[in-house]
């Protein structure tokens, strides 16, 4: 896994390319602590799944399990890109927690 703040990246078949904001990034738990780049780097590996959709889903999860009920103190945006390894196509999917919250009712109360 490589962490590349700007420039031009080609995906290989079957590669996944997580982008997100700094509001990922700073998004605190109940104690205090950010979510910080070493633990979504270790959840996007962790929760890799088929498509880009369900993995986008089990990072906001974890994303959401994390702060445990805190609210958002900055705006959030996630994108999982995967490249699909058979038919060499792109699918990807983006969001903000904002819309998300249309996706998984409940999850995000007062976002919508």
């Amino acid at each position: 896994m490589r962490v590349t703040e700007s420039g031009e990246l080609m995906l290989e078949p079957g590669d996944t390319l997580v982008a997100y904001s700094d509001g990922v990034l700073e998004r605190r738990n109940r104690t205090g602590e950010e979510f910080g780049l070493e633990r979504l780097m270790t959840s996007a590996l962790e929760v890799r799944q088929p498509s880009a959709h369900a993995t986008l889903m089990m990072l906001l999860a974890t994303f959401e399990d994390f702060a445990n009920g805190n609210p958002l103190s900055d705006d959030v945006s996630l994108t999982v890109i995967h490249r699909d390894a058979d038919r060499r196509t792109y699918i990807g999917l983006s969001a903000l927690l904002n819309d998300v919250g249309s996706l998984l009712p409940g999850r995000w109360p007062g976002l919508v």
